[in-house]
């Protein structure tokens, strides 16, 4: 999505904008896409990459056009590749074997991990909710 004015745009939320002064003329939003399909996930996205105010070399703000969407669109292809190739979109499973193996991790560090992870995503009821116990030398 190339978006020339921001403030014109319907889809722009001008809160952060608001809030910090900032203001936003141009974006370009791309999607990082996935290339092999994942069982039991309707999503191909991986992560959206999103620039903001491209800069002229004169300094100036512009807006981005097809030659910048095209460079974007490239390095998306290749983010793509980086993510599905790496241990961040692993089954937690693997995560805890890859992570206990190389670096001695705890089971209950493994789950605080997703609990954190859980909780940023806003799916609270998947927070663990049992005390730590206590730590034996």
């Amino acid at each position: 999505i190339a978006i020339p004015d921001a403030y014109a745009d319907p889809r722009f939320n001008q809160e952060v904008d608001l809030r910090t002064g900032y203001r936003t003329h141009s974006i370009l939003a791309i999607p990082v896409l996935r290339r092999v399909p994942v069982p039991n996930s309707a999503s191909k996205t991986l992560a959206v990459i999103q620039m903001i105010n491209k800069q002229e070399f004169d300094g100036a703000i512009g807006k981005f056009d097809d030659e910048d969407i095209q460079v974007m669109e490239t390095f998306g292809t290749f983010v793509g590749s980086k993510l599905e190739n790496s241990t961040l979109l692993a089954p937690p499973m693997a995560q805890e074997t890859e992570a206990s193996q190389a670096f001695g991790v705890s089971d209950r560090t493994v789950q605080h991990r997703s609990s954190v992870k859980a909780y940023s995503e806003g799916q609270r009821d998947q927070v663990i909710q049992e005390p730590w116990p206590e730590e034996t030398d």
